[in-house]
């Protein structure tokens, strides 16, 4: 559980403004909506511009005159350094699938400490002969199992969501 935790710890802070950001920027990507990425010069003027969306389509924008006029060190460092912000903008999207599986796992993990603790104390204090009886008959056991079967079924309802709107994004997508 510890390695979960510190596996999605590690996606959020890889996201480039936090959770909050990795929240919006996975919103925006799962409607179909491109992201913008800018990175802008001393001036303020938007030097490199790069729209994605998630069915691949990319595209990017750089201004023709600081291109033409600035140092080949400082357009390679620039460059570098936009599309390494592109890079981290779609982290959102894999800290918060991330994020879900360790909700998952903590989920399915409550359900069976809800069932196993309860139902163990008392087959513990019940004769051998009505073990059956004992765990049919604990609500604790069916609640426990319960929420273990929620936490399946979230996981393959929010993997199947996911896909569908990789699928949607794909489909709107048209090659030039």
């Amino acid at each position: 559980m510890a390695a979960w935790f510190d596996a999605t710890v590690a996606d959020f802070q890889a996201v480039r403004a936090g959770w909050r950001q990795a929240w919006s920027e996975a919103r925006r990507i799962a409607a179909g909506r491109p992201m913008v990425v800018a990175t802008r010069g001393p001036d303020g003027i938007s030097q490199l511009r790069s729209r994605l969306s998630i069915g691949g389509h990319a595209e990017t924008h750089i201004l023709r005159s600081w291109f033409t006029s600035a140092d080949p060190q400082d357009i390679a460092a620039r460059v570098a350094q936009h599309f390494e912000t592109v890079r981290r903008s779609f982290g959102g999207l894999g800290a918060l699938l991330a994020l879900q599986r360790l909700l998952q796992r903590l989920i399915v993990l409550a359900g069976a400490l809800i069932a196993a603790l309860p139902s163990l104390v008392r087959l513990v204090r019940a004769p051998p002969r009505s073990w059956l009886d004992v765990l049919l008959a604990h609500p604790w056991l069916w609640l426990g199992l319960g929420m273990m079967l929620a936490g399946v079924v979230l996981r393959i309802v929010l993997r199947w969501t996911v896909r569908l709107a990789f699928r949607r994004a794909l489909g709107r997508f048209v090659p030039s």
